[in-house]
């Protein structure tokens, strides 16, 4: 297909400026929307990496936690042997 040239559609020297601010200025939203979006992907990325530092830190808790929990669970267990063997005594 074969696209007319400017001189062939006869446009004014006026009408060929105004289409290209036309295409000037889209760009330049096409820009700006650029800009703008990659500032929210940076700020999305931020928040995850918080996120991901709180998650980190809750899962060591949680670490701390399990093997305190483990740790109480055996000491129970030896109690309650003892104890069983205590009653067994008597």
């Amino acid at each position: 297909m074969r696209l007319p040239f400017a001189s062939q559609i006869r446009m004014t020297n006026e009408e060929i400026v105004a289409q290209f601010q036309q295409i000037v200025d889209t760009l330049q939203r096409i820009v700006n929307a650029t800009g703008d979006l990659a500032g929210r992907v940076e700020q999305m990325e931020d928040r995850t990496a918080e996120q991901l530092g709180l998650l980190t830190g809750i899962q060591g808790n949680l670490g701390v936690l399990v093997e305190q929990f483990e740790k109480q669970d055996k000491e129970n267990a030896e109690l309650r042997a003892r104890l069983e063997a205590l009653e067994a005594r008597q």
